[in-house]
């Protein structure tokens, strides 16, 4: 048989079929802080730069950074995977490896485990960055994951998600920014503890005069269709001493929990839920804007718990299809639900929510706003298009645009501790609507229980709150 002659062995051929059938072996590669990026890339002979280990990989493969300091280096993965078959970029042990940032330049990259602490100038003061819809120079990849990192001291944003992406379980920490999110994402059980405020030139407004001020900035911005947050701790503002409470910067800084708006390159958004995220201290709740295209449709806000925003709670201006529902807003400001523009107001429903003060007398020396209404239609006429009711308001005045609307004191476990679970015999417990959509509660607990639904984000469990 020459070298050009194929057995016609039957068997040979199957064998053959069957080998180039079989997927290629996912790679494993390593990288250490003692390693050489000659060296063959093994746990025992690893890389030193990610870099070297991202040009080498492809799709399902692997790398592992093994724990040391890489703070010098901020890599640029460009290859990509593919949604069954990802990069994964992992540290060795959770928060074991310490990385100046990361660009993500390639889809379907999944980053685990690292820690990021401090501004790299490679990296803009950002943590990991996976592009975003206006970026013409590094724009949103598709399929990223980013989950169990630990991201702090950060003068820009800490995670910047790409399309389509999951980030998850990820602990952000005095940072200027928490989140930039574009369309498709899930973002759930991440904790975002402390944002900072670089202090800036500002341009004169209205009778202020020109100053230095601190940035505005949010826990979460987002830009695009079918984003979720779910399950989140956004908490605390950083005013300059460890350990104070967020007060007197307030009146001053623009700081939000979840917001958006459509100028520029940013565009419209559609069908956001926003669920069963605990968020302390902020000048507004979740205030996404619309007034420039007006296209935006669809915010789902339901079984959240606010506490402490200085002037609003949630206020989306010039959107359509909002629902606001089964949340705990406490110290939201002047107005903890408001509606400005019957282009909004057309539809939304407001059903279910707990409105409360506990406490506002240092809050109002520190520049928080008195309570005004807790909730508000610009317009009486336009309260015919919302639907509004089923809500307990207390330390509010109540508009009575809902005939079952309770007006008393919630009845608290312990709010002093930030516990704002209702205690047995409460006004709010049986006396909200049904929700079909809604079958658990903030912690996830079974609801409705009992003959209704109860009024806020929790459900109390029968004798326990």
């Amino acid at each position: 048989m020459t070298p050009l002659q194929v057995p016609h062995n039957p068997l040979f051929i199957i064998i053959v079929l069957l080998l180039v059938g079989l997927p290629a072996r996912a790679a494993e590669y390593f990288v250490g802080s003692g390693g050489n990026d000659q060296a063959v890339g093994t746990r025992s002979e690893p890389w030193r730069t990610v870099q070297r280990a991202a040009d080498a990989v492809t799709s399902g493969d692997t790398i592992t950074v093994l724990s040391g300091d890489f703070s010098d280096q901020v890599p640029q993965i460009k290859k990509s995977g593919t949604k069954e078959n990802p990069i994964v970029i992992q540290s060795d042990e959770k928060h074991g490896a310490q990385i100046g940032g990361m660009i993500l330049l390639g889809d379907y990259l999944s980053i685990r485990g690292f820690k990021i602490s401090g501004d790299h100038k490679e990296n803009r003061g950002h943590g990991i960055y996976a592009g975003m819809v206006s970026d013409a120079k590094h724009p949103a990849q598709t399929g990223c994951e980013i989950s169990g990192n630990l991201l702090t001291n950060l003068s820009g944003t800490a995670i910047t998600s790409g399309r389509d992406a999951v980030v998850r379980n990820n602990i952000m920490r005095r940072v200027h920014r928490g989140l930039f999110v574009n369309g498709g994402t899930l973002v759930e059980e991440n904790e975002i503890d402390t944002l900072t405020a670089p202090i800036v030139d500002k341009k004169p407004d209205g009778n202020l005069p020109a100053r230095q001020g601190p940035k505005k900035t949010s826990y979460a911005f987002f830009a695009g269709d079918n984003i979720t947050f779910r399950n989140n701790h956004w908490h605390g503002t950083y005013d300059g001493q460890d350990g104070v409470p967020p007060l007197n910067l307030f009146y001053t800084w623009g700081t939000d929990f979840f917001t958006t708006w459509d100028a520029g390159g940013i565009g419209s958004s559609n069908n956001i839920l926003i669920e069963k995220n605990r968020c302390f201290y902020a000048t507004h709740g979740v205030e996404p804007l619309a007034r420039d295209f007006q296209k935006s449709h669809g915010i789902i806000v339901r079984n959240n718990l606010f506490v402490n925003t200085c002037y609003v709670g949630v206020f989306p201006q010039k959107w359509t299809g909002v629902v606001v529902e089964n949340n705990t807003l406490i110290n939201c400001g002047a107005y903890p639900v408001w509606s400005r523009s019957e282009i909004q107001s057309r539809g939304m429903v407001v059903r279910n929510n707990l409105i409360s003060v506990w406490k506002p007398e240092e809050l109002y020396a520190n520049g928080f706003t008195r309570p005004e209404s807790g909730i508000r239609f610009d317009q009486d006429e336009w309260k015919k298009e919302a639907m509004a009711d089923f809500n307990l308001i207390h330390g509010y005045q109540n508009r009575n645009y809902g005939k079952n609307d309770v007006n008393a004191e919630p009845g608290f476990v312990d709010p002093d501790a930030g516990d704002f679970r209702l205690k047995p015999g409460s006004p709010g417990i049986d006396a909200g609507t049904s929700i079909p959509e809604i079958t658990t509660d903030l912690p996830g607990r079974i609801r409705p229980v009992g003959k209704a639904y109860d009024i806020g984000a929790y459900e109390t469990q029968g004798s326990e709150p």
